[in-house]
């Protein structure tokens, strides 16, 4: 079991009120009526919730340079993080070629990082974009950056 649990207790009463086709204040009248004279009945029960550990985004900026190695793409680029020391992220490399004939084409790569001190992520990689074709421009797309510095409580786990 997960130690993100939540509990929630509820009594439920439950009135019998005979007649359904009754309009409300007919319905209203026999259920006050029952109560005054001891005709209910009372339950409780617990649900049991499991949650997904709490996520807490946080605000990342990218900033590439991109030059063609022959049939190569190199991009390097760094990954600054606002608001938090261990993040962790994905992102999009989207890649644009003009062949011979002079068609383009996109080339998408995801990646993703982690990091666990408050120093920017620096990335550099070759991706392979063909032979016989000119590199246009190379972007990051769909960045995300999740804050990885939630405090848990460790004791919920020794309970179980």
């Amino acid at each position: 079991m997960s130690k993100y649990r939540h509990y929630l207790s509820a009594a439920c009463l439950i009135v019998i009120c005979g007649n359904p086709t009754l309009g409300y204040d007919q319905v209203a009248g026999q259920v006050q009526e029952k109560r005054q004279s001891g005709q209910s009945a009372e339950k409780k029960f617990t649900m049991t919730f499991e949650t997904t550990k709490p996520r807490d985004y946080c605000k990342s900026s990218t900033s590439i340079e991109y030059q063609q190695r022959n049939n190569l793409a190199h991009v390097t680029g760094e990954i600054s993080v606002e608001g938090c020391s261990k993040a962790a992220g994905e992102y999009t490399v989207s890649i644009r070629v003009r062949d011979d004939s002079g068609e383009t084409r996109n080339i998408v790569h995801e990646e993703s990082w982690e990091r666990g001190d408050n120093l920017p992520i620096v990335f550099a990689k070759d991706y392979p974009i063909g032979d016989n074709v000119d590199l246009i421009r190379a972007r990051v797309r769909r960045s995300s950056c999740i804050c990885n510095d939630i405090e848990t409580d460790d004791n919920d786990n020794e309970a179980e």
